[in-house]
């Protein structure tokens, strides 16, 4: 990709550079999202690369970024059935129902 190792930012990221992400990451890309995703990870490669020059000695690496004391520990509950909701009452409150289901709407199309 363009800028090299040293400074990923320093050049602009070319179409190509974008197109080429945009198939490892097994994305479809529209032209006009091509020159925006440009400028997107443009300003993240910018960030890694500010990131780069922060002094990280001594500081231990996370797993999480809250210590559990801070979060209250893990919390275990015993994995038993409980009170369940009732159907009917559920099914009322729905906007649209299709016999014993909830409708939703199609957020998906094909060939997305």
């Amino acid at each position: 990709m363009s800028g090299g190792t040293d400074s990923p930012s320093a050049e602009p990221l070319s179409r190509g550079d974008v197109l080429k992400v945009a198939r490892l990451a097994r994305l479809r890309l529209h032209p006009e999202q091509v020159d925006r995703m440009r400028n997107d990870l443009a300003a993240v490669l910018s960030h890694i690369d500010r990131l780069r020059g922060v002094d990280c000695t001594g500081v231990e690496p996370m797993n999480q970024p809250l210590a559990a004391s801070a979060r209250g520990g893990n919390r275990l509950d015993s994995d038993e059935p409980g009170e369940t909701l009732d159907v009917e009452a559920i099914l009322a409150r729905a906007p649209v129902r299709e016999g014993t289901f909830i409708a939703v709407p199609k957020v998906l199309t094909d060939g997305d």
